[in-house]
């Protein structure tokens, strides 16, 4: 009983771990990278208005790190309980993906139209727009490999491939450790607009791996929501955006349904 209490309480702590660390090392790194950027005499407005190039520099290595620490150390064996093959995996996460993105806009549009005349909400709101805005400074190309390739990568990595296999360790459970890493995901987001929907999706996400037992799946989910909500500049006010948009509210319908079946799935 002591030994179990033991192991319970040192998987909660790696989870914590790996999820102060991925923002603290994120940080360390950044620094280190401006260091060497100095030492190696490149010009400082170099990374001027480039701090996606920055953060995709960063989180590649983080990648590497995590990535060796999830397939020595923390990833389970255990067998999928949903066996799937690359055309259902890719229809899988394009239903769930799109239905995801069109869950976030409505949920920004509620807080938008209704929720924002709460001050607290209302300004966090304005910090949503503000994040979404300095994040889109500098070449597209920037934007695209690091919230639609990169971010996704190590998101998944920390979030379901770390913090949740340890949390599962922990509890010896499957349903707190989706549901504390979901939340944890959307905390880590830390704009509380924001931190509602990115919760919700991390939930979903801890069900898919948690049945798949496969990071490509959650990857290729995050990374198509991701592409939805960052769209090119010279597309995003076009009526081909505004049908997108459409298109993801109608696929919340057919997500739910989706994620009804695979829920349901011994």
């Amino acid at each position: 009983m002591k030994n179990k209490y033991i192991k319970s309480t040192f998987f909660v702590f790696l989870a914590l771990v790996f999820y102060f660390s991925s923002k603290k090392l994120s940080i360390m790194l950044s620094y280190a990278l401006y260091y060497i950027s100095d030492v190696l005499s490149v010009p400082r407005d170099f990374f001027v208005n480039k701090e996606n190039l920055v953060y995709i520099i960063v989180n590649l290595v983080l990648i590497l790190v995590f990535g060796l620490i999830y397939l020595k150390f923390v990833r389970q064996k255990n067998a999928p309980k949903i066996k799937v093959n690359k055309g259902k995996g890719i229809a899988l996460s394009f239903v769930i993906g799109t239905g995801v993105a069109g869950l976030a806009m409505v949920w920004l549009i509620f807080v938008d139209d209704v929720l924002s005349k709460i001050n607290f909400i209302g300004q966090s709101m304005e910090a949503h727009n503000s994040v979404s805005s300095s994040i889109e400074q500098g070449a597209y190309i920037w934007l695209f490999l690091a919230a639609c390739i990169v971010g996704p990568i190590i998101e998944e990595l920390v979030f379901r491939g770390l913090i949740f296999n340890c949390l599962e360790r922990s509890f010896s459970k499957a349903l707190p450790a989706i549901i504390i890493s979901g939340i944890a995901f959307g905390m880590w987001h830390e704009v509380l607009v924001q931190g509602v929907y990115a919760s919700f999706m991390g939930i979903v996400l801890g069900i898919i791996y948690y049945k798949t037992r496969d990071l490509r799946w959650t990857i290729l989910i995050h990374m198509i929501n991701n592409i939805i909500s960052t769209l090119p500049p010279a597309i995003s006010d076009s009526s081909f955006a505004d049908n997108l948009n459409l298109f993801c509210v109608v696929m919340i319908f057919p997500m739910l349904f989706v994620m009804h079946k695979v829920i349901k799935t011994v």
